[in-house]
């Protein structure tokens, strides 16, 4: 059964408490003085919120008895404001003037809807530029039972917000898109303020409840008087969540192009749309997250229908009975056009078709390219000829891998770059956009206590691993011509390495982020066949099924080919903070678990007194699965002896947070292309220097066939691997494994 609004704010991780969804900001000092009213309607009226903030509103006509004087339509309910889908026009709402009216400040109201739940009664708007929207409590006559509370609802009315105590809210400019206000320029994330404080229903007084941050329901006393007020959070709607995500995390200015975006799959009829694509679009239109106008257009040359895709796709999208409704609604939605991807004709006619859809000729248009590198030049030539759109924006998502080396990726690179720009190109690395990635930055620079051991001091080295439990499994011919460093090291553990390894960024906006990944990839050097060690699988002869079978035994894999499924490689980042600290990656298949984790392992403890009992601590950020942060650490052993023993303190998400959907990292990074995010993508100079690293490496395995070592299904990999991690100064007691607390 699909969820309930009231749990969407766990649903998505949002505390509707918290200052990421809905938090206060901090009046400025000094006097606040308002603006003038906007030159181009001298008609509107100053509302002012209370400290410094307000707004010019120009009235709309009642609407549904609505009078503006504080009119209720009886019974007790709650005003919901959410921001859902945003649009273009300049509206915004206002509930109108009464008894016990408090006007404020709504961030999020690009589109929102006003429900009284009493009469089932809406009313909507969209907006463009700083939007707002007003609530107010309107006492109820008394009737039997006592004193009811009630919310009216007022006038739908528009005009710019303003807030003279902080440059984010200042009047927009003249001339936006649509006849209405221009939009305000987009602020660097670092410098955008949150203004409105959580959504309550409350009692009594001229002036609304504070909560405190992460609070509960709470009693606070109202600016009218010393009567006690009890503030009663609203849940939040898939609308509100969908603007909190958009607004707060994706610096909201996303959606002011056009109302309606058209998402484009190039290869709609292979495996990575089939098992990912159309999936993750399936669940973003679910829960509300995409764009209320959105069309999923799929090309490719199979002469296939959107029935066809829906019964290939469909078994991957876990959709339960009753979303069956909503399931025809996203595929009434979907369309499908065959062509070739090097025929400039089959372009055409998928941009006449595009053109055709609702508002097609001027919508937002994103462009994935779920195909084999060898159709990048041509598909990216022919959809820069033929398919922009020439009024919305333009973006297009590249799937790894990049190019094979150095020179393959810069040839790659410039090809695209001489058509799209950088901020139109969002190259996809899907690990950028798991949770515990994403969470990297959050542990290293949201916690004090690690910034002052981050460092060559105080840790001895950092292991970065990947491990499959499964072979190739048929798919051989595609992974030999690549290999596991292309398919696992150069791109995703290199960019855990940075998230580990960079310095703080000025904010967290998409290029100061990217520039400190940059920094770190020139502090080190290529890799060197003395730091590696390879490996490849051979079958099991006491294991079962695919078990049985190495790598050779892969029907599509070339035979006697020397392409390694293990890899253990030794990086340095020569610079101040990590001198002389290894960087261990490990990544391969057929291993005897599933795990991607970071490790760093710290120092031993100096002055031993524990006649060497003690064990290394170590901070293990586990990606997946069960995704986890722990800290080994030594305790006393409980009872009647004093000795040291092994122990964690351990953050385990399945445990800490039961009811908290993670996303799927397709799901975060495709919403980022839709909001406009690079951030957890990559760059094109971040791509050259990981390919400079490894280029050189790759070049000698390949030009001397430099055979791998044989390792058994389903062991940890080549023991030459735990050697060279000794060499370079891990140290591995295998005292201590870490268990899953819902498995104890």
């Amino acid at each position: 059964m699909p969820p309930s609004d009231m749990n969407l704010p766990l649903l998505f991780g949002v505390n509707p408490h918290s200052p990421l969804s809905l938090g206060r900001r901090q009046p400025a000092s000094g006097r606040s003085v308002a603006p003038p009213p906007p030159e181009e309607d001298p008609g509107l009226t100053r509302v002012d919120y209370g400290s410094g903030e307000g707004a010019w509103l120009k009235p709309a006509p009642p609407i549904n008895g609505a009078d503006g004087r504080g009119h209720a339509t009886g019974g007790s309910g709650t005003l919901r404001e959410g921001a859902g889908p945003p649009g273009a026009g300049e509206k915004a709402k206002a509930v109108g003037a009464g008894p016990g009216q408090r006007w404020r400040r709504w961030q999020m109201a690009q589109r929102c809807t006003l429900t009284h739940e009493a009469s089932g009664t809406q009313h909507s708007g969209t907006g463009d530029s700083g939007l707002l929207a007003a609530q107010q409590t309107a006492q109820v006559p008394k009737g039997r039972g006592g004193s009811r509370e009630g919310t009216s609802l007022g006038d739908l009315a528009w005009g710019p917000a303003w807030d003279a105590r902080a440059p984010a809210c200042t009047p927009p400019r003249k001339g936006g898109p649509h006849g209405g206000p221009a939009r305000a320029p987009r602020l660097r994330r670092s410098a955008q303020i949150r203004c409105p404080p959580p959504l309550v229903k409350w009692t009594g007084g001229s002036q609304a409840p504070e909560t405190a941050r992460n609070s509960g329901p709470a009693s606070v006393t109202g600016s009218g008087g010393n009567e006690s007020i009890m503030a009663e959070q609203v849940a939040l709607s898939r609308t509100q969540v969908c603007g909190i995500l958009r607004e707060e995390l994706y610096q909201g200015d996303a959606f002011h192009q056009s109302d309606t975006h058209i998402f484009i799959i190039m290869g709609a009829s292979g495996d990575l749309a089939k098992k990912k694509i159309y999936p993750t679009i399936w669940w973003l239109f679910r829960d509300g997250l995409l764009p209320e106008n959105t069309f999923i257009v799929g090309y490719a040359r199979s002469r296939l229908t959107v029935a066809n895709i829906r019964q290939q796709s469909e078994p991957f999208f876990k959709a339960t009975p009753e979303e069956k409704p909503k399931l025809d609604q996203f595929f009434a939605r979907n369309s499908y056009v065959a062509g070739q991807y090097n025929e400039a004709a089959s372009y055409q006619r998928l941009n006449s078709h595009v053109n055709a859809l609702d508002q097609g000729s001027k919508a937002n248009r994103l462009f994935y390219l779920a195909l084999p590198p060898t159709v990048y030049e041509a598909v990216t030539k022919n959809i820069r000829e033929n398919c922009m759109s020439q009024t919305g924006w333009n973006r297009i998502i590249v799937e790894k891998p990049f190019g094979k080396d150095l020179q393959s990726s810069d040839r790659l690179s410039n090809h695209i770059s001489s058509l799209f720009s950088e901020d139109q190109i969002y190259r996809i690395d899907h690990y950028l956009g798991k949770e515990m990635v994403q969470n990297l930055m959050v542990l290293r620079f949201a916690n004090r206590i690690f910034s002052p051991i981050w460092n060559r001091d105080n840790v001895a080295c950092v292991i970065l691993t990947f491990k499959e439990p499964f072979g190739t499994e048929g798919r051989g011919g595609y992974f030999d011509e690549f290999g596991i460093i292309r398919d696992v090291m150069q791109n995703h553990l290199l960019q855990m390495l940075c998230l580990v390894a960079m310095e703080k960024p000025t904010s967290t906006d998409s290029d100061d982020v990217r520039d400190e990944k940059v920094k770190v990839l020139k502090c080190i050097s290529e890799a060197k066949v003395s730091n590696v060690v390879l490996g490849q699988y051979v079958g099991n002869p006491n294991g079962e099924g695919e078990a049985t079978k190495g790598y050779l035994d892969d029907p599509t894999v070339p035979r006697g080919s020397t392409t390694a499924t293990f890899a253990a490689v030794v990086l340095y980042v020569e610079n101040e903070r990590w001198d002389g600290v290894p960087f261990i990656l490990r990544c391969g298949k057929a291993l005897n678990e599933r795990k991607a984790e970071v490790r760093l392992q710290f120092r031993d403890v100096a002055g031993d007194i524990f006649q060497q009992q003690c064990k290394r601590n170590e901070l293990v950020i586990r990606v997946q699965p069960n995704e986890a942060v722990y800290t080994k650490m030594m305790t006393k052993k409980p009872g009647m002896f004093f000795n040291p023993e092994e122990s964690e303190l351990d953050l385990t998400y399945g445990n800490r947070y039961k009811n908290v959907k993670l996303p799927d990292a397709y799901e975060r990074l495709i919403l980022d292309v839709f909001c406009g995010s690079q951030m957890h993508f990559v760059r094109s100079d971040e791509l050259r220097e990981a390919w400079r690293i490894f280029t050189p490496l790759l070049h000698e395995i390949e030009g001397t066939k430099l055979k791998p070592i044989p390792y058994v299904y389903g062991s940890r990999g080549p023991a030459e691997a735990d050697e060279l991690m000794k060499r370079v100064g891990f140290q591995y007691e295998g005292t201590y494994k870490w268990v899953n607390p819902h498995k104890l």
